[in-house]
């Protein structure tokens, strides 16, 4: 008996998933980089603070509140967005390399291997929150801040990593691919916040709200926090003092309900996800879903009206020249006018539908939330697809085929980018149709101009530095999960840069400075989205008062598109080396590519 229970409690799927990880150098390497990260931020706030005081520590006794809070912030914002790029692989990587089905016909019951997925995925993420308790050990003599407070911001972010790695396993039990569980992941974890705050704005209304319900449960079961119970890192801002009638433990594990419930609610999808048939071949689910729309169409439009007359119709023509392109081109839904006009008109529905709320609400600042809401979503399908142009071929062992091919590297490259520049343009002319449409209802509202402009450059200058940071990644990691990854955290990082400058309070000193090389210097190389972390913090009045907007802006673009650039050259010149393929001379390569073309002709 007792050597049935210590089976039953031995979990082999988490120690086996641990002692792989133990053995990769990688483990050790990614665990450094998040301390040095977290280390170095506590040292650079230190230093502020003690040099504004003159070094006088006396000056600055109390100051343990505002360091906690920072660090809470700055782990909340890690988890949400590397945590996802860590879970989302636990199913669907299986899936890909085709070991999944090996998972099922073990002993272990599906729930078993549900369970010990979702513990492999939390233990390796919490020695990043293993690493924040020095710092809170740190913080703690400056004064300002109570053991009660300490305990809760690690209590929170733990209630984060268990929200989010049960979003990661759903997700990843619902996708086929490693990509598209991290892009599910992502907008499950936006739209799980969003979804039903723009729902009470657009159809009920905040008034109507306050009398429905659902508000009066969670006033009722809730009173101190509301709706905010659902969101776990809100609970850190919302109680900052233990309640007179409560214990304290108590009171926490209460007001942690809803994040538990939520939790049950993504694991019982998962193991839904994972209990249903499932096959790893076929079409994806936008093609079926397209394709079901398509056979409804086709039945509404056999009318005596229209006779089944269709304007448009899918070919499946083989190509003549570029095969690998029009692959690409294929993949990206994309390739024929039906998909076009389908993209097209859902779009069109999609700003009249933004408009009609916005106008029934009477609140234009709706609108703001489309274009957004656009380049996120882009920003992620080019990050994913662009480390994913030369992995996936790796882990699907389809690569060689590839290098056979009778082209150089960097003809290979320009034909697999194919997809992705096809979707990058039309990226731009929807982001240019919500901007206008933005600008035409919410022009006069102050600082609506600006945020509009820098948002039309950001539109274009920084999807191309996504695409080929990713690519970069993609042709130098052999692993499609270490590319994403990478990329991921590269393009997050710079970008995030210039918000902890807001922040913080250079952002001020900077506004001080009198040298445009300083001002030049600091506003290009802090990150893309350093002018609306400008405006969103309000400290680019005075830079704006001795420079020009428009100039600064210019250049903090420009900068970007020459590094872009930079990154596109470096991927064309090393590509076959990276891929371990002999090049010909160029000449003779592009001899024989006349040749065939001449022979095809």
């Amino acid at each position: 008996m007792i050597r049935q229970l210590a089976s039953a409690i031995s979990f082999p799927m988490l120690m086996k998933e641990l002692l792989e990880q133990a053995q990769r150098r990688q483990t050790y390497i990614l665990r450094t980089v998040k301390a040095v990260v977290l280390y170095f931020c506590l040292v650079f706030l230190l230093f502020d603070y003690f040099f504004r005081s003159g070094w006088n520590i006396s000056n600055r006794l109390g100051v343990g509140k505002d360091f906690i809070e920072m660090m809470f912030t700055v782990i909340a914002w890690g988890i949400y967005l590397i945590m996802p790029a860590m879970t989302c692989g636990t199913i669907a990587g299986e899936r890909e390399r085709d070991t999944w089905q090996l998972l099922l016909v073990t002993r272990l019951g599906k729930r078993t291997i549900l369970l010990e997925k979702y513990l492999g995925s939390l233990i390796s993420s919490i020695s990043f929150l293993l690493l924040s308790i020095p710092v809170m050990v740190v913080i703690y003599p400056l004064g300002g801040i109570s053991a009660y407070r300490i305990f809760t911001a690690i209590w929170y972010l733990f209630l984060c990593m268990l929200l989010v790695g049960s979003i990661g396993l759903c997700c990843s039990a619902w996708s086929r691919t490693i990509s598209g569980a991290l892009i599910a992941t992502y907008l499950v974890t936006v739209g799980w916040l969003m979804v039903p705050i723009l729902t009470v704005m657009s159809v009920i209304g905040w008034r109507n709200y306050s009398q429905t319900i659902i508000h009066e449960f969670y006033q009722f079961w809730f009173p101190r926090i509301n709706e905010l119970a659902n969101v776990p890192w809100t609970l850190f801002w919302e109680i900052k003092q233990p309640s007179r009638t409560w214990n304290p433990a108590l009171e926490i594990l209460y007001v942690s309900i809803p994040t538990f419930v939520q939790i049950a609610i993504f694991l019982s999808l998962a193991y839904w996800g994972i209990s249903r048939p499932f096959q790893t071949g076929g079409a994806s689910f936008w093609k079926q879903a397209f394709g079901l729309l398509d056979s409804l169409w086709i039945s509404v439009n056999k009318n005596p009206l229209t006779r089944g007359k269709q304007l448009f119709q899918n070919r499946s023509d083989l190509p003549e020249f570029q095969p690998i392109a029009w692959r690409e081109r294929s993949r990206s839904l994309l390739n024929s006018p039906v998909q076009r006009f389908r993209f097209g008109s859902g779009l069109i529905a999609l700003f009249i539908l933004t408009l009609l709320i916005s106008i029934w609400n009477r609140a234009e600042e709706i609108l703001i939330v489309l274009p957004i809401f656009f380049f996120t979503f882009a920003v992620l399908y080019f990050m994913v697809a662009g480390a994913s142009l030369i992995s996936r071929e790796r882990s699907r062992q389809t690569l060689d085929i590839l290098l056979a091919t009778p082209i150089s590297g960097r003809e290979l490259l320009r034909e697999k980018m194919a997809g992705i520049n096809r979707w990058y343009w039309w990226i731009v002319c929807v982001l240019g149709a919500s901007l206008g449409l933005c600008f035409m209802t919410v022009y006069n509202k102050p600082g609506v101009p600006e945020w509009i402009l820098e948002m039309f450059l950001i539109s274009i200058y920084f999807p191309p530095l996504a695409i080929w940071i990713s690519v970069a990644c993609g042709i130098v990691f052999k692993s499609q999960f270490r590319a994403v990854i990478a990329s991921l955290m590269i393009i997050s990082g710079w970008s995030l840069m210039g918000w902890g400058i807001g922040a913080s309070e250079l952002l001020t000193d900077i506004a001080r400075m009198t040298t445009i090389h300083s001002v030049v210097y600091i506003g290009i190389f802090t990150g893309p989205f350093f002018i609306l972390t400008a405006i969103c913090f309000r400290g680019l009045q005075p830079l704006m008062d001795v420079y020009d907007y428009l100039i600064f802006t210019s250049c903090n673009a420009a900068f970007f598109l020459i590094v872009s650039r930079l990154i596109r050259r470096w991927c064309y010149r090393n590509i076959a080396r990276c891929l371990g393929r002999l090049e010909a001379d160029t000449s003779a390569i592009d001899e024989r590519e006349s040749q065939m073309t001449e022979a095809a002709a």
